[in-house]
């Protein structure tokens, strides 16, 4: 199977309407670029400047503007979408999901992914992050049967944990989605080494769409959007601070002949088998 992905990567605001404006923009783009799959972001939709403008997101995914936008695209366009991640409620009373949505080419969603490891961390005095105090964990692994193959699903955080890529890969998955809105101070350390890490340890393409710049809520986000092949090979990368569409021709043919080539399946013991 071969086909071709683009990431997008952009700087977004507070504004959802501009946000919206902006993806549509640049999905013409990545069509004009004869994409078949085209990747977002991490909360690509929104940039809230603050947690009470999160709180106050009330969609569910059903009615979410962004969703809306990405399934009429989708078909008018013939092209499959992975928005990176909405924030959205089941429920008026129920915390948040930072949730990942495939949509196929004739707008249907496929399937969905809510967010498992949620960024709580210490930076520094300065960089503090809590996710989990308005956004309730996802307990699914998820790889989703598209047309092309298997998608495995993962949020940004989630790269940290390799146990979930191995899961993926054993599960089904022939390339693995890492939508993100990285921080610059843990970009600059760990967002390649990391990305090309998952892609060789799983012998599965990566499709990494980041967020870019300095946004409404001060908050300064690394880019370096990347596709990977399944031997760690950068196959395309973006800069650090441009809005921009990067593409590249994938060939699912390359994923077996690299994993029986290192033996990393059937080598493997106790839980990586």
């Amino acid at each position: 199977m071969e086909f071709k992905v683009a990431c997008l990567q952009f700087n977004n605001s507070s504004n959802m309407e501009a946000n919206l404006k902006l993806i549509s923009t640049l999905l013409m783009q990545a069509k004009t670029g004869k994409a078949e799959l085209s990747v977002l972001p991490e909360n690509c939709f929104l940039m809230p400047k603050n947690g009470r403008e999160l709180d106050q997101q009330q969609y569910t995914m059903a009615k979410h503007p962004g969703v809306l936008l990405c399934q009429k695209l989708a078909k008018e366009l013939t092209m499959d979408i992975l928005i990176g991640s909405i924030a959205i409620r089941n429920s008026p009373k129920s915390k948040l999901r930072n949730r990942s949505v495939y949509i196929d080419q004739t707008g249907k969603i496929l399937g969905y992914y809510d967010k498992m490891h949620l960024f709580d961390v210490y930076l520094s005095k300065r960089e503090i992050y809590m996710e989990s105090n308005r956004i309730a964990k996802g307990h699914k692994f998820k790889v989703i049967q598209t047309r092309f193959g298997g998608c495995g699903l993962s949020i940004c955080y989630d790269l940290r944990f390799s146990y979930l890529y191995r899961k993926l890969a054993l599960i089904g998955a022939d390339f693995i989605t890492v939508p993100a809105a990285f921080t610059y101070t843990t970009g600059q350390k760990h967002w390649h080494v990391l990305l090309r890490a998952r892609a060789i340890e799983t012998g599965c393409f990566v499709f990494a769409p980041a967020l870019c710049g300095i946004h409404d809520n001060t908050r300064h986000t690394y880019g370096h959007s990347l596709i990977i092949s399944p031997d760690g090979i950068i196959l395309a990368e973006g800069d650090e601070d441009k809005n921009q569409v990067i593409f590249a021709d994938i060939n699912l043919l390359e994923i077996e002949q690299y994993r029986d080539r290192l033996g990393i399946f059937k080598n493997a013991r106790g839980a990586g088998m």
